[in-house]
C-alpha cells in the first residue's frame, strides 16, 4: 500500500503540530480511498507505530505511542458504503475560542478520530451545524455523512451484542439494519430538511437553524417534530412521512442521528463559494488542533 511513503511525507510537511500524532489523518486517508483488495483482518491487524526522539536532557526515554484498528471500524470500513462517505466528508472547523481564525480541526480526521475511539460525534455535527452559519470553511451536507457512520457502527455494536447473546437478528431495540436501509433513511430525512430549508429565505432559515439546533441537543423529539410539522403545513405541503421516525424511541437508528440528517438538509449550501473553501482542506492552511476542548460548545 505504500503506507509508509505516505506518513513519511506527512511527517515533512512544516506545520505539522508536533504535539499530536498524524495516525487519524493517515488512517483517515486509507479508509476514504477505494480499493481492490479489502477485508476486515488486513484493516484489523494495521498497526501504527511512532517513536520520536526527545531532545531535552532531562528525559531520557523517547516518546512512544502505538494505535490499532478495532475489529468494529475494521467491519465498517470493509465495505463501500463507509469508504465512500467518510470522503465525501470535508472542511475545517474553527477552534473554540479562537476568533482570529489562527487555529483549525480537519473535520474528517475528527470524524476518524472518534470513530477509533469508539466516542459519539454528535458534539461534531452540532459544530458543523452552527459554525456553517457563519463560515464557508465547513460544510452541512458533511454531517448527514458524519451520522450516517456513527449509525453504522452503531448497527454493527448491535449485530455483536446479538451474535454474544445467542439472540435472534432482531437485537433489543428494533431490527438490526443493512448499510443501505440505514443510508436509505437519513437520505430520506435530508431531503426533508432541504425541501424545508429552500422553502424561505436564507436570513429566517438561520434564525430557525438556531432554535431547530437547542431543541435537537435537548433530545427533545417530539418538539421537533412538531416544529417541522408547523413547517409544513405553514408552506401547505403535506407532513412527510419520513418524519415519523423522529418520534419511533426503538428504531435502531437513535433520534440525534435522524434530527441532524433532517438539519444537515435544512441548512444547506447557504452561503456562497469564496476563496477560503478552496483552502479549507489544505493540510499547510492553519494549525490543527483538537476539539476536546470544546466539546460542550
Amino acid at each position: 500500500w505504500n503506507e509508509n511513503e505516505v506518513v513519511h511525507k506527512r511527517y515533512e510537511i512544516a506545520q505539522a503540530p508536533l504535539q499530536d500524532t498524524i495516525y487519524e489523518e493517515i488512517i483517515s486517508d486509507l479508509f476514504s480511498r477505494e480499493r481492490k483488495e479489502r477485508s476486515k483482518w488486513v484493516l484489523q491487524n494495521i498497526l501504527f507505530v511512532e517513536i520520536r526522539t526527545v531532545p531535552s536532557k532531562q528525559r531520557d526515554k523517547p516518546v512512544f505511542k502505538y494505535f490499532h484498528v478495532g475489529k468494529d471500524v475494521a467491519d465498517l470500513f470493509i465495505g463501500s458504503s463507509a469508504n465512500r462517505s467518510l470522503s465525501r466528508i470535508a472542511g475545517r472547523l474553527a477552534a473554540p475560542g479562537d476568533k482570529k481564525g489562527t487555529y483549525s480541526l480537519q473535520l474528517k480526521r475528527e470524524v476518524t478520530k472518534r470513530l477509533l475511539s469508539g466516542d459519539q460525534v454528535y458534539d461534531i455535527a452540532y459544530q458543523v451545524c452552527r459554525q456553517s452559519l457563519d463560515t464557508t470553511r465547513v460544510y452541512p451536507k458533511s454531517v448527514v455523512e458524519i451520522v450516517f457512520l456513527h449509525s453504522l457502527r452503531q448497527q454493527i455494536w448491535r449485530k455483536y451484542a446479538a451474535k454474544y447473546n445467542h439472540r435472534k437478528r432482531e437485537a433489543h431495540g428494533g431490527e438490526i439494519m443493512e448499510p443501505k436501509q440505514v443510508y436509505g433513511i437519513l437520505r430520506g430525512l435530508y431531503n426533508v430538511g432541504v425541501s424545508l430549508g429552500q422553502s424561505m429565505d436564507i436570513e429566517k432559515r438561520q434564525r430557525l437553524a438556531y432554535r431547530l439546533m437547542s431543541v435537537v441537543r435537548s433530545g427533545k423529539s417530539a418538539e421537533l417534530y412538531d416544529m417541522l410539522m408547523k413547517l409544513c403545513i405553514d408552506f401547505k405541503r403535506p407532513v412527510p412521512t419520513e418524519l415519523l421516525r423522529l418520534l419511533n424511541p426503538i428504531d435502531t437508528i437513535e433520534f440525534e442521528s435522524k434530527a441532524y440528517a433532517v438539519l444537515s438538509g435544512f441548512l444547506g449550501e447557504s452561503r456562497p463559494a469564496t476563496a477560503e473553501t478552496a483552502s479549507a482542506e489544505s493540510p499547510g492552511g492553519t494549525q490543527q488542533i483538537s476539539l476536546e476542548e470544546g466539546n460542550n460548545g
